[in-house]
């Protein structure tokens, strides 16, 4: 599993981006790293509907079923391209970091 500090991330994010916006995501995914089965079961207590942790962890811990589901191997195949292209922009274009904040001044800046 990831680091302690790691595994509480995921629940904390998704509190956060609902408290941001005022929109429960229908559905997250996360790497590995944040996997954390208490976590999982409050994320779907906030109401969202597709909860996905990939890596062997995140396998263990959803019921095989769901786990194997076709949305949630969508959930994990869209989650692996968007960490490919984020890889991708900080090493070949040195975006290591924005120094703007919010969507469209990240746009803008790209």
């Amino acid at each position: 599993m990831g680091a302690a500090s790691d595994q509480n991330m995921g629940l904390l994010l998704v509190e956060q981006a609902i408290k941001n916006t005022g929109v429960i995501p229908k559905a997250v995914s996360f790497d590995n790293g944040y996997t954390k089965e208490e976590a999982r079961s409050m994320i779907y207590d906030l109401g969202v509907e597709q909860v996905s942790f990939a890596g062997a962890n995140g396998k263990r811990i959803t019921p095989k079923k769901e786990h194997e589901s076709k949305p949630m191997q969508k959930l994990r195949n869209e989650r692996s391209t968007v960490e490919s292209t984020m890889a991708h922009l900080k090493r070949d274009y040195d975006l290591i970091r924005f120094h703007r904040r919010g969507v469209s001044a990240v746009t803008q800046e790209l």
